[in-house]
Parts: C-alpha cells; sequence; structure tokens
C-alpha cells in the first residue's frame, strides 16, 4: 500500500544554510533513494522567510510498505547516523494524503486554520494547485539525537505555483495568516 511521510527539517545551528542544503541534496539524498519501496522523494528547500525560521526545509516521500523490512531498517540506519550530521531537528509523521503533484515552487501554510482564507488570500495570483494534508495518526518519526516539535501540525495547506509568483503568494498567505506559519519552498525533485 502507498504511503506517504512528511517530515519538517531544521539545520544545525553551527551550519549555514548552504551547507545544510548542500548535504541534504547531496550524500543524504543518495542514502534515501536506496529505501526499499521508495516511489517519489521531493525536497523542499525554504527560501522565504529568510534569516532565523523554525523550519528550513520539508521533505515528501512516497513508498511502498511492503518492501523488504531488513533492508528498510539497514537503510533506516543509514539516515539515522547522517541526519546529526546536517539536521538539528526532524519532525517526521505519515500523511492522510498520498496524492503525487508537481510544483516548481510551494507555500506551506501550517497551523490550525480555515484553508478557504488562503485560497481567497491568493485568488487573483498564478496558483497551480492546492494540496491539503492532516497528520495520519499521532506518531512522529523517533530520530533519538535529534530535537523535534512536540506534535505535528494540526493542518497543512500546500499552495503550489510558479518559482517567479513565489515571493507574491508567500506574501498574500502571510498578510492573510494570523497565527499560522507560512513557508515558501522551491522544489527538488530527487526521484
Amino acid at each position: 500500500m502507498l504511503k506517504k511521510r512528511l517530515i519538517l527539517i531544521r539545520k544545525r545551528p553551527d551550519l549555514d544554510f548552504r551547507a545544510f542544503d548542500d548535504h541534504w541534496a547531496g550524500p543524504h539524498a543518495n542514502i534515501v533513494v536506496d529505501l526499499p519501496g521508495l516511489k517519489e522523494y521531493v525536497q523542499n528547500p525554504v527560501v522565504a522567510p529568510e534569516g532565523e525560521r523554525d523550519v528550513d526545509g520539508f521533505a515528501e516521500l512516497w513508498d511502498d510498505d511492503a518492501a523488504d523490512p531488513d533492508s528498510a531498517r539497514r537503510v533506516a540506519g543509514l539516515l539515522a547516523d547522517d541526519e546529526p550530521r546536517f539536521l538539528g531537528a526532524l519532525t517526521g509523521f505519515s500523511a492522510d494524503n498520498v496524492e503525487s503533484y508537481e510544483a516548481e515552487a510551494k507555500v506551506w501554510v501550517l497551523g490550525a486554520f480555515d484553508p478557504q482564507v488562503f485560497v481567497d488570500a491568493v485568488a487573483d495570483l498564478p496558483v497551480t494547485g492546492f494540496v491539503g494534508t492532516e497528520p495520519a495518526n499521532g506518531r512522529l518519526m523517533d530520530r533519538p539525537r535529534l530535537a523535534r516539535e512536540a506534535a505535528a501540525p494540526a493542518r497543512i495547506l500546500t499552495i503550489c505555483t510558479t518559482l517567479s509568483a513565489g515571493p507574491a503568494v508567500h506574501a498574500a498567505v502571510t498578510e492573510a495568516g494570523g497565527s499560522v506559519r507560512a513557508f515558501l519552498t522551491h522544489t527538488r525533485r530527487i526521484r
């Protein structure tokens, strides 16, 4: 059965963003693609807001849970060993929506909110789609050597857009936002 995991990541505080992103896109991605049953892997590095933030990237993984469990444990061990090399925190969970989608850029809205507020806020902007996601269960990925959020976000709305329209979409969401967290990312499809 196909499942999707969504992972919010924060870089190690002693790394600049480029060093973090280079490791994520290179050595770490090379380990992830060896996960048995992996169908798709998309990295979404955050480009806005700038400066200090509590999320530096979003990873999306679609896999088939019927894969060989021994191989899966071996690769999971390699990932757990690699993550402290570039991550300070990781909050991962299974998502209720396993839909696959394409977007050059995405604005991620996290929190407890009415999605229609943000659909209306970007109505006049070049948006290519909306993907709503909620955690599938209350369990978070266990990474003892990394910090994590206390719980998964109650709701996530991903607004798909173009690279050129991304900043305007992010600004409209931030203005309409209230108490939500909003991040603009570029999309890097690894598989």
